[in-house]
């Protein structure tokens, strides 16, 4: 807001003549509590509905969001949880056109400074589109103040912080609850505590800051600071404290219409904070108390920093000077009590006259800005952060360690005279004026030549008239805004700058695949529609130009629907899948002689990416030993005609501890897809829930692996342990835009009611059968067994186990602690079963990525496998076939995997004893490809249920009631025996 010449005063001191512009904040209650009272605060406004914008960690780690959701009731119109670290634009533009469809008539911002940036972001754009304002209200849950502003920071593709700033875009109600701040980490919270003293302490020598109330305040919010954030500290789970600090953090920047930087340490924040990935609290603890020990040397600045003495317990020391220096000392030493020493090089920025170039001007706006250009403004960065932020170094008796003379130079160069006293600074250490102390702190610091600095001469006077210009900048440039400015303005934070950091980040999937070549082998992660690479995969469907792909997944999505649309332009020559399944595209192409097919196990094409990343050659599974993949006899290409072209190839077998194990050659990508949760800037990557599949494996793989990220964040935001897909890996990251989707949605329903629809399906006698088969495959659960359950009726049976009876489920995508299906809005796109069902986790649950699924798979750390069967034989012991029908594929999936190593794993079939028509499906020998040999242990069917020995074959072991043995018999064809001890099964 541009306020009219006659109002200002021009002045840094307001004690006598200044202006108070009221902020459009209609409302502020606080307490602990008060964030139940939304609903009330909406309606306070005039809202009916409103939309929540917040942060994934938030949303996902901590019960606040659900809370708030649940308190608004129907008021609540949806909530927008994707918000990262420095408001990125792409995410403001996915929330904005969410909120526009909506219907929503207010937004409510929860979390940090980002949220609440966002929210005013998205009231912005929708300004600009329908000419109305929409109403938001912000609820903290960090110290940034971005709740009293008018401005709102966003971060641009390019990684540059620009904002717009309007008075309505003012939060109309803020809240502060200190019970959901108990929830904010507590250096995060304490660091922003940092941010909000820069406020403070800025406000007080910014030249349109009025006395009453915005000085007056901010002396009280730093005392308060200094008295409450140690407290926080030690007390981190006192509510009243996050309390106190809210209040304080609202009085250090109380509602103050401005545009433009608070003041210079703030506007190095921007400097610095987006481009390399630095928290603005960290920005502040980094810059505010050099900041302060410069601006000690103005005397019309140090006489208002030198006011906050008294508030901070300090005793005067009878200067304005050095009271300044006394304050940037005490704030130095708050920061080391907070845990907050740290320097610009531990946040890894370049150093050289380029960065430190880049910097200036990003703090300056712009090259033709007369500092930059006589004073070379870069260095007082440089000077600024080559030093450790601490108070163990007391800035002002620096100069004991330095000849005799320097002060004398620079005292000089800057009055133009000797000063009385400078000229030894060993008996006149308040004399020391800010140049000479930050070209101590330079060379203390970067370690250089003290016989340079005596020589320099010239350098030093470069110093003084940098110096000189910074205590003028601020005023010329703030006023001359305010002038200039109209009611609505943009804000650039920085420039288009060439940096010499890591940064993987690449504006667009179409940049990113842009040197993509033809006939390469590409990877691409997922499992159904889960952790599917979708952006990257639309963009390489728009390139019709890039074509004969040999594409690695485990299956190829559906038609219309990720690589199904790949299949559908013609640009895959070669698939290697496990799975076709509902995809009739894929299976026709197949057939009809389109498109070659390596159908492989599942198992073995996670570990043959595995392998391949950790560049070994081959290895040896268990897995299809004994079937038409181990022999070579799956067609690989069809002709038109449907006759067979081209076979698989026959693979290597050998014997380990007499057992027999399959070669496998691993697979090699020229590119992987890979979709994650978080990336930074330096490809740092982490999973979420079962996203993990494949992606972590083939990510590892590939020479270029293109990661697409739901979320991008700055580096250091992934803890170590957290990070799944490690920087060496990745060679380029984008944004990800496309909506997750969800292939089979099914959802929680009340145990009797879930009995009900599983018993369902078909005529009463099949509600019977299946009925009979599922409590009967229960029954081979037993208490602390981790089991793998497949579709159908095996995943139905932990719905009849006995009370107390309790297993850990394993789900071969990535899951251990599989739960049940979710309620109804509480399901979730990184949560599938392997039937791509929507499922949900137990408490203790863990995830992984398929590789180390199917290691537990094959290991036979799992004590039952359960599946459905389309024929079992008698063949020496029992063969197991499912996978494959004549003229119809579904596929491989893990089923090989699963029953590999029947030795240590329980595998239990459940199917129906006759099919369709009648015919038996327990045979002499199966007339379907093998899915394992020698594998079933127990054969569950409506009529019977078998044991199995590989010494004995079958033996019947139980009938149903109401079964004879004369009809088993008539209805089996493989030979049996029947148990002494025969039993009518127990259901």
């Amino acid at each position: 807001m541009a306020l009219p010449n006659k109002y200002q005063n021009g002045s840094i001191d307001s004690s006598l003549k200044g202006v108070y512009r009221a902020s459009p904040v209609k409302l502020m209650i606080y307490g602990n509590g008060t964030s139940k009272q939304l609903g009330d605060v909406l309606a306070e406004l005039g809202g009916t509905k409103a939309f929540i914008i917040t942060g994934r960690s938030l949303y996902e780690k901590t019960p606040v969001i659900k809370e708030i959701e649940k308190s608004l009731g129907s008021a609540h119109g949806g909530t927008f949880s994707k918000i990262g670290q420095h408001a990125p634009i792409g995410d403001i533009r996915e929330a904005t056109a969410l909120m526009t469809k909506s219907g929503c008539d207010a937004l409510i911002s929860v979390g940090g400074g980002s949220p609440i940036d966002s929210a005013k972001a998205i009231a912005y754009n929708i300004h600009q589109e329908t000419g109305k304002w929409i109403p938001s209200i912000a609820v903290p849950t960090t110290l940034s103040v971005a709740e009293t502003t008018q401005n709102a920071g966003f971060t641009t593709e390019e990684l540059h912080k620009i904002a717009v700033s309007h008075p309505e875009l003012v939060p109309k109600a803020v809240v502060y609850d200190g019970e959901i701040a108990l929830h904010t980490p507590l250096n995060l919270w304490t660091s922003t505590g940092i941010r909000s003293l820069d406020h403070a302490v800025e406000l007080l020598y910014h030249p349109l800051a009025s006395e009453i109330p915005t000085k007056r305040l901010a002396l009280e919010a730093i005392q308060d600071l200094f008295t409450y954030l140690p407290l926080s500290k030690s007390e981190p789970q006192n509510p009243d404290h996050r309390t106190k600090l809210f209040l304080a953090c609202y009085s250090s920047l109380f509602p103050f219409l401005y545009t433009g930087g608070v003041g210079l340490s703030h506007s190095i924040g921007h400097a610095i904070g987006a481009t390399y990935s630095i928290p603005h609290g960290i920005t502040s603890c980094l810059s505010l108390a050099p900041t302060v020990h410069l601006k000690a040397s103005n005397p019309e600045e140090a006489r208002q920093i030198a006011r906050v003495v008294r508030y901070i317990g300090r005793e005067s020391t009878g200067s304005d000077e050095g009271d300044a220096h006394l304050v940037a000392d005490g704030i130095a030493d708050l920061v080391e009590r907070l845990g907050h020493n740290t320097t610009l090089t531990a946040y890894k920025v370049p150093t050289g006259d380029a960065e430190e170039e880049a910097i200036a001007l990003r703090a300056l706006h712009s090259k033709d800005h007369k500092d930059f250009s006589n004073c070379k403004l870069f260095d007082v960065f440089h000077i600024f952060f080559g030093l450790t932020v601490t108070s163990s170094h007391n800035m002002r008796s620096m100069w004991r360690s330095w000849p005799t003379g320097i002060g004398t130079a620079v005292t000089t160069a800057m009055w133009g005279k000797t000063r009385s006293g400078a000229a030894n600074m060993q008996t006149s250490p308040d004399e020391l004026n800010s140049a000479t102390f930050f070209i101590l702190i330079k060379y203390q610091f970067l370690e250089a030549s003290t016989a340079s600095v005596s020589n320099s001469y010239s350098f030093l006077n470069f110093i003084v008239s940098l110096y000189l210009s910074i205590v003028n900048m601020q005023t010329t440039l703030l006023l001359a805004a305010r002038r200039s400015a109209g009611s609505l303005s943009i804000r650039y934070f920085s420039t288009t700058l060439t940096r010499h950091t890591i940064n993987k980040i690449y504006p667009s999937a179409s940049e990113a695949i842009k040197d993509l070549k033809s006939n390469s082998t590409l990877l691409v992660g997922g499992f159904g529609f889960s952790g599917v690479p979708n952006t990257l995969i639309n963009a390489l469907r728009d390139r019709p130009d890039l074509t004969n792909f040999t594409v690695v997944s485990n299956n190829a999505g559906m038609p219309g629907v990720g690589l199904g649309q790949l299949l559908e332009t013609k640009q895959i020559g070669k698939m290697i899948a496990s799975f076709i399944g509902e995809n009739k595209v894929f299976e026709k192409m197949y057939l009809s002689g389109e498109l070659e097919l390596d159908l492989t196990p599942q198992g073995s094409i996670a570990e043959k990416c595995a392998a391949g990343a950790a560049g070994i050659p081959a290895f040896f599974t268990p897995a299809a030993y004994g079937t038409i993949v181990e022999r070579g006899e799956l067609p690989t290409r069809y002709h038109k005609d449907g006759t067979v072209a081209k076979m698989s190839t026959p693979k290597e077998t050998r014997e380990f501890n007499g057992k027999f194990y399959v070669m496998e050659e691993s697979i090699f990508g020229d590119y992987a897809f890979v979709k994650v949760a978080k990336a930074d800037r330096l490809g740092n990557c982490q999973f979420r829930k079962a996203q993990n599949n494949f992606n972590e494996a083939m990510g590892k793989n590939a020479k270029i692996t293109i990661v697409e990220a739901d979320e991008i964040v700055e580096y250091g935001d992934i803890a170590p342990e957290d990070i799944h897909l490690q920087s060496i890996y990745v060679k380029r990251v984008i944004k990800s835009t496309e909506e997750k989707k969800i292939e089979r949605l099914v959802h929680y329903k009340d145990p009797e009611e879930q009995k009900k629809a599983i018993l369902e399906g078909g005529s009463s006698d099949t509600a019977l059968k299946r009925e009979r088969i599922i409590k009967r495959a229960a029954k081979e659960l037993k208490d602390g067994m981790f089991v793998n359950l497949g579709i159908g009726m095996p995943l139905a049976a932990p719905n009849f186990l006995p009370a107390g009876v309790e297993v850990i489920m394993q789900s071969e995508n990535g899951m251990l602690g599989m739960g049940g299906y979710p309620k109804p809005g509480e399901e979730d796109p990184d949560l599938i079963n392997a039937g791509k069902e929507t499922v949900t986790l137990i408490q203790g649950a863990s995830t992984f990525g398929s590789h180390e699924s199917f290691g537990m798979i094959r290991a036979g750390r799992l004590d039952v496998t359960m599946l459905g069967a389309l024929q079992v034989s008698e063949h020496g012991a029992t063969d197991l076939a499912n996978f494959m029908l004549p003229g119809k594929v579904k596929g491989i999936g893990g089923a090989m995997d699963l029953v590999a190593n029947p030795e240590q794993t329980k595998v239990v079939v459940t199917m129906e004893h006759v099919d369709k028509k009648g015919n038996a499906k327990i045979l002499k020998q199966c007339n379907f490809p093998l899915t394992g040999q020698r594998c079933v242990s127990t054969i569950i069917t409506d009529l019977a249920v078998f044991d199995v020995d590989t010494l004995n074959g079958l033996t019947l072991k139980e009938v149903a009631k109401g079964v004879t043995v004369d009809e088993v018999r008539s209805k089996t064809e493989a030979p049996f025996k029947v148990a002494d001890d025969l039993k009518e099964m127990d259901i």
